[in-house]
């Protein structure tokens, strides 16, 4: 996951939670189940770290992440295992948004980045990126693992829903 589909991932994913509430309007029992519903996500330290990082990348525009890689093997493997775009000056690893790719020069003279999303398995060399969330409370916790929690969670949100109020849920 890149930071781009982080960041999507945490803040559109509440709008899972926006949408249904449109049907306060429709279903006079869905306070009752709501309540039920926000109290799993608020009882789970993960979800609670998401709103807070949500509420970070809001109205601070941060995203309190790292990103490492782990390369084994042979790394002029993994550059030969690309095509350098005209211009090419540089290959790198896992810049500050967790992306590889080449530092391309421009005809204006600037620099421009061309992400390239690394192999998970090339003979002679495997690269594994690793990205984590830097101020959880519970230490360290990896980026991919807590975003997929939570999309399942949203999506056991929408089942829930659809099976108590049916159609009007979809």
């Amino acid at each position: 996951l890149a930071q781009r589909g982080i960041r999507n991932a945490i803040v559109f994913g509440r709008a899972v939670t926006n949408v249904l509430e449109n049907l306060r309007s429709t279903e006079p029992s869905f306070d009752n189940w709501y309540e039920k519903q926000k109290k799993l996500l608020v009882a789970d330290e993960d979800m609670k770290y998401l709103y807070k990082v949500r509420s970070e990348i809001l109205k601070e525009g941060t995203l309190p992440v790292q990103s490492s890689v782990r390369v084994n093997g042979n790394v002029m493997e993994l550059m030969r295992h690309f095509t350098p775009p005209p211009g090419a000056k540089a290959f790198f690893i896992a810049d500050r948004l967790g992306g590889s790719g080449w530092e391309v020069e421009t005809e204006d003279g600037k620099s421009e980045t061309f992400y390239v999303q690394l192999p998970e398995d090339l003979p002679g060399c495997k690269a594994v990126l690793q990205m984590n969330f830097t101020s959880s409370p519970a230490g360290e916790l990896f980026v991919r693992e807590v975003c997929c929690k939570y999309l399942n969670a949203m999506s056991e949100f929408v089942r829930s829903a659809e099976e108590k109020f049916g159609a009007n849920a979809s």
